[in-house]
């Protein structure tokens, strides 16, 4: 059950675009903030973020699956749309891959 202080995370994909749709519903109604799956669709992602933090909620992702590949390019995807975390069984390979991401981002610039 989620409290007033805690994200609702939708159980399905089907289920996140409603939530993300009404976020300042559910801020009214008290929540912190919204969980989208973040298997999907890139610019749906990013879409459902921007305007989650639009309503002044958190968000969190969900749905990244195992290390690996796919795990890898799932949390690569929530990190771009701008989640502001994601739920993950790995966080130390996680965090240390988006670190490289930044470092080798910088020297790109440079």
């Amino acid at each position: 059950m989620h409290g007033h202080s805690e994200p609702i995370c939708p159980s399905q994909t089907s289920d996140t675009p409603s939530l993300a749709g009404r976020s300042a519903t559910a801020r009214e109604s008290g929540l912190a903030g919204v969980c989208p799956i973040c298997s999907q669709d890139e610019d749906e992602l990013r879409e459902q973020v921007d305007r989650i933090l639009g309503a002044g909620l958190d968000c969190r992702t969900w749905g990244v699956g195992a290390f690996g590949p796919e795990g890898e390019a799932n949390v690569r995807r929530a990190a771009s749309a701008g989640a502001q975390g994601t739920t993950v069984d790995w966080p130390a390979r996680a965090q240390a891959m988006l670190q490289e991401d930044a470092v080798e981002a910088l020297a790109a610039r440079l």
